[in-house]
C-alpha cells in the first residue's frame, strides 16, 4: 500500500482480545453479536472514530468535482472586485462550501481547501497567502456545517423560519469572521496589501461571504430534497407571472432601461413587494432559486449600467446587503407559508379520520346511538331512554344526520333544560323517517322559540331541510320536544336489516 492509500484508505487497527475471551465466546458465554472490531465493515462506510474528519472516506472524483465547480464560481465573483484582487464583494464560494458539508459531510474538506487554494494561487498573493486563504475559507465551512447541523436542523435547515434565522445567524455571521479575519491577516501579514485600509478588506471579505452564504447555500439544499407535489395550471401561472415580474423589476431598478438608477434616486425598495409576491406564490425550493435568479439580473443590470465603467465598491457592498436581505425575506416568506399549508393539511387529514371514525361508530344507527348515549349517561348523570327498532337501518349520510340531532339535543337538554331524563324514539312508517327527542325540563322562552333559539337549532332545522325534512320544536312549562320527520325517498332506500 503506499502512501496516498494508506491517507485516504486508512487500514482499521486491529481489537486485540485475550485467550480467556476467545474461550468464552466459544462457551457461549457472550452474546452472538461481535463487537466492532470483530465484525466485517463494508468497504464503502467509514470506521467508527471519535473525530468526523478521521472517520472520512474520500471519492477522488467527488473531491476534483466539488474543487472544479468552488474554482468557476469563485472566479467570476473575483471578476468584480475592486479594492483588491483577492477581496471581493460577491464570493457564492461560501454558500458551495457550506452546502457542499451539510449534505456531503465534512469529508468534502479537501475540495473546498484545493478549489480556494487554486483561485487565490491564480488571482494574486504567494503560496503562503494562497494556504492562509484557502484554510479560512476551508474552516468557515467545517465551522458553519457543524453550528448549523448542530444547532439549526442541518440539511434540513430551511423548512422551518425559526432554523433560518439561526442559519443567519451561526452561518452567515459568525462563522465568515473566520474567512475574512484569516483571508484580510494573510494579505496584511504577507504584505500583499500596501497602502490599504486592513478594516475596508475585511469587510468587504465578510459581506461577500455572507451574502454568498444566504443567497447560494438555499439552492442547494433546497433542491436536495425530494420533488414536491404538482401544481394545477392555474397554480404554475400565477407563479409564472410572479417570477417574470419580480426579474422584469429588477432589471427595470438596477439597469437604465427606462432611466437613470443614480445614487440620489434609491428605487432598491420597490423590488420588496415583487420579493413577496414571489415568496407567496413560490414553494421554497422555487423561490431560492428565484431569488438567485433575481441578484443575477440585478448584477448584470448594474453592470450594463455602468458601460464598461468601474463600479464604486461601496455600491456592490450595499447591493450585496439588499440581495441577501431579499433573499432572506423572500425564504422567511415562502417557508411560513409552506409550515401554514402543512399544518392545514395535518388538520385536514386529522379531521377526515376523526369523521371517518365517527362514520365508523355510527355506521349502524343503533349503535352508534346507544354507544354516544351510554357515554353521555355517564358524564351528564341524566337518565336516557332510547325506543327504537333493533336492525334499522338507513344510508350511511342521513344515519350522520340522525346522530348529528340527536347529540346536539342531548347537549341543550344537559346546559339549559335542568331536567333530569329524556327520551329518544326513532320510527320507520315505510314512507317517513321520524325521529322524537322529549324532556321533562323548564321549556324554551317563546321570544327565544320565534327567534330561532340559537346556533344549535337552526344547524339542526338546516341538517334535516338537506335531507327535505321538517323540523319542529314544541316546548311547554313542562318540557320540550323536538321533532325532524323525514321523507324515504329524498335519501334513498331503507335498508331493513
Amino acid at each position: 500500500m503506499d502512501r496516498v492509500d494508506a491517507i485516504f484508505h486508512p487500514v482499521p487497527p486491529k481489537c486485540p482480545q485475550s485467550n480467556e475471551l476467545s474461550q468464552s465466546r466459544s462457551l457461549g458465554l457472550y452474546s452472538a453479536r461481535l463487537p466492532e472490531c470483530d465484525r466485517q465493515m463494508p468497504a464503502h462506510k467509514p470506521w467508527p472514530s471519535k473525530w468526523p474528519l478521521a472517520r472520512a472516506t474520500y471519492s477522488v472524483p467527488l473531491i476534483a468535482g466539488l474543487a472544479g465547480v468552488y474554482f468557476i464560481a469563485c472566479r467570476l465573483g473575483l471578476h468584480l472586485a475592486v479594492i483588491h484582487p483577492s477581496a471581493t464583494a460577491i464570493w457564492p464560494g461560501t454558500g458551495i462550501a457550506l452546502a457542499a458539508m451539510l449534505l456531503l459531510g465534512y469529508r468534502v474538506w479537501p475540495g473546498i481547501f484545493l478549489g480556494a487554494l487554486v483561485v487565490n494561487l491564480t488571482t494574486a498573493g504567494s503560496i503562503l497567502t494562497g494556504l492562509g486563504i484557502a484554510t479560512g475559507n476551508t474552516l468557515e465551512g467545517l465551522l458553519g456545517a457543524y453550528l448549523v447541523t448542530r444547532f439549526a436542523n442541518g440539511s434540513k435547515v430551511f423548512e422551518r423560519a425559526e432554523d433560518i434565522f439561526k442559519f443567519l445567524f451561526l452561518a452567515c455571521v459568525l462563522a465568515t469572521n473566520i474567512s475574512a479575519s484569516m483571508g484580510a491577516a494573510s494579505l496584511v501579514l504577507t504584505g500583499y496589501s500596501p497602502g490599504m485600509q486592513p478594516e475596508a478588506i475585511w469587510l468587504t471579505w465578510w459581506l461577500g461571504d455572507m451574502t454568498g452564504a444566504m443567497i447560494v447555500t438555499p439552492c442547494f439544499l433546497l433542491w436536495s430534497s425530494p420533488q414536491e407535489t404538482h401544481r394545477n395550471l392555474r397554480q404554475v401561472l400565477r407563479q409564472g407571472v410572479a417570477l417574470a415580474s419580480l426579474l422584469l423589476v429588477g432589471a427595470i431598478v438596477f439597469g437604465d432601461f427606462l432611466f437613470r438608477n443614480s445614487p440620489g434616486q434609491p428605487l432598491k425598495f420597490t423590488c420588496i413587494p415583487f420579493v413577496v409576491w414571489a415568496a407567496f406564490e413560490l414553494r421554497p425550493r422555487a423561490a431560492a432559486l428565484a431569488m438567485l435568479a433575481f441578484s443575477g439580473v440585478a448584477m448584470a443590470s448594474m453592470l450594463r449600467a455602468a458601460r464598461g465603467a468601474p463600479i464604486a465598491n461601496e455600491s456592490l457592498l450595499v447591493l450585496q446587503v439588499f440581495l441577501g436581505v431579499a433573499a432572506l425575506t423572500g425564504l422567511l416568506v415562502s417557508v411560513a407559508v409552506s409550515e401554514r399549508n402543512r399544518h392545514e393539511q395535518s388538520l385536514a387529514a386529522a379531521k377526515s379520520e376523526l369523521e371517518e371514525r365517527v362514520r365508523e361508530r355510527t355506521r349502524e344507527v343503533g349503535a352508534g346511538l346507544r354507544w354516544y348515549i351510554d357515554g353521555f349517561k355517564e358524564r351528564s348523570k341524566i337518565e336516557v331512554s332510547l325506543n327504537m327498532d333493533e336492525n334499522l337501518r338507513f344510508p350511511a349520510d342521513l344515519e350522520m344526520m340522525v346522530f348529528r340531532v340527536v347529540q346536539e339535543c342531548l347537549t341543550n337538554i344537559h346546559r339549559h333544560s335542568g331536567s333530569a331524563t329524556a327520551a329518544i324514539s326513532l320510527s320507520n312508517s315505510g314512507q317517513k323517517l321520524t325521529l322524537q327527542i322529549r324532556d321533562q325540563g323548564k321549556g324554551i322562552a317563546p321570544d327565544k322559540l320565534a327567534g330561532g333559539a340559537g346556533v344549535g337549532l337552526r344547524g339542526m332545522r338546516e341538517r334535516v331541510k338537506r335531507f327535505g325534512g321538517e323540523f319542529e320544536i314544541l316546548s311547554e312549562a313542562s318540557g320540550t320536544l323536538v321533532r325532524a320527520t323525514i321523507p324515504v325517498g329524498r335519501s334513498g332506500q331503507i335498508a331493513d336489516g
